[in-house]
């Protein structure tokens, strides 16, 4: 059975950190998120992967090549408009058999919820308990039939949601016709929403691992989670009076400078300098990365190529490929609200979420919560309270 992994998208609702790649490629743990997709795939015996693929599909393309280097066979598939998922999964029709797996390349998942998938009925979806539905579409059964889905309800239980995880038979690209044709609606919703209707479809509930990064501060949550799969592999040069702590992965080309604490599970790619007496704890550092001296950087994602100065202090913070830091730099993990259009999200422990290619000066403060947008820079000693979420200057 063949598996069409859609990865198309540019991941809107995680802007602005879909400015320099798309979603699929934001790297966690110093993986690209779809890469913890195909590994998936593969250790639960799937080796034939088509990969449906849009904005920036460069990016994709370049790192997974054929598959080889992965361990499948990958063919790609071009999706030229943004149209919708089923449209995605309707460019691959004439590419598979009899049956298929339908996978978002969005999310990270474990070879258990594959393994689910390919042992559920024909038609099924792959669902999971989730404590925030309503970020989802929660499925209501009978027995283990679907009778309906309810787009993003108003729920602060936990509830039985949909991972988009499907296992479909041909007859899908007939229910995505008619969605389409009857309802204009080019979205994988519209196509399962005439299979309920004929009581075709299924599901099956998983134990495995998935999460979901849907907006900016659950990229925070999810490296957690990509973290937490990391294995102590040792590379680079590590100089004297280094302590290092539980899982620590070290890439090559990274030095450690003298009196660094290092506490797993951390992920620290190549070509990486952390500077004397820093601490780093529970965090993905991005190749190329610099860290001055005496800084402190906890429970946040750090991507490629950023510069931090030194007697920083950085906690439960996402940063952007390519972002300069300067000394004394703080932000520090607490509460927010986020609205995103009516709605009103309670974050209990956040703290900045900085996009690529960022300025900060020296002594900038970020509050928890507060986003900054690509491109933006901040003179020195300024708190950043509000976000600042179109290219300019923070004076």
């Amino acid at each position: 059975m063949k598996a069409v992994i859609l990865a198309a998208g540019e991941g809107v609702r995680l802007r602005p950190f879909t400015h320099r790649t798309t979603k699929v490629m934001i790297p966690l743990a110093n993986r690209p998120i779809l890469q913890y997709v195909v590994d998936a795939l593969r250790e639960a015996g799937v080796r034939d992967v088509i990969m449906v693929v849009g904005y920036k599909k460069e990016h994709v393309m370049e790192y997974f090549e054929d598959g080889d280097d992965f361990g499948v066979n990958i063919e790609y598939v071009f999706q030229p408009k943004p149209l919708g998922t089923a449209h995605a999964l309707s460019l691959t029709e004439d590419r598979v058999g009899e049956e298929l797996l339908m996978v978002p390349g969005d999310n990270i998942v474990d070879a258990r919820v594959i393994r689910d998938a390919l042992s559920a009925e024909r038609n099924s979806v792959i669902a999971t308990l989730s404590d925030r539905p309503s970020v989802y579409g929660v499925l209501r059964l009978s027995g283990k039939r679907v009778i309906a889905v309810e787009e993003k309800p108003h729920l602060d239980e936990s509830a039985l949601v949909s991972t988009g995880i499907f296992r479909f038979g041909r007859e899908v690209f007939d229910y995505i016709r008619k969605s389409i044709e009857e309802d204009g609606d080019y979205t994988i919703t519209g196509a399962i929403r005439h299979m309920i209707r004929d009581s075709r479809l299924l599901c099956r509930v998983t134990e495995g691992t998935w999460v979901d990064a849907v907006y900016p501060w659950d990229l925070i949550h999810v490296n957690r989670q990509a973290l937490s799969w990391v294995e102590t592999a040792y590379g680079g040069r590590i100089e004297e009076n280094v302590v290092m702590r539980g899982a620590v992965e070290v890439g090559e080309g990274t030095v450690i400078m003298p009196g660094a604490y290092i506490e797993g599970p951390t992920s620290i790619g190549k070509n990486v300098v952390i500077g004397p007496n820093s601490v780093i704890r529970a965090s993905s550092i991005g190749d190329g990365v610099e860290i001055g001296p005496l800084t402190t950087v906890e429970e946040s994602l750090i991507m490629d190529e950023v510069i931090i100065g030194g007697g920083s202090y950085i906690s439960h913070s996402a940063v952007g490929c390519g972002t300069v830091i300067g000394p004394r730099f703080t932000s520090y993990a607490g509460e927010a609200v986020k609205v995103v259009g009516n709605r009103v999200f309670r974050i209990r422990e956040v703290g900045a979420l900085i996009a690529d290619d960022v300025r900060l000066g020296a002594g900038v403060t970020v509050d928890p919560g507060v986003m900054i947008a690509a491109g933006c820079h901040v003179e020195p000693a300024r708190r950043v309270a509000n976000d600042v979420l179109e290219r300019r200057a923070v004076l």
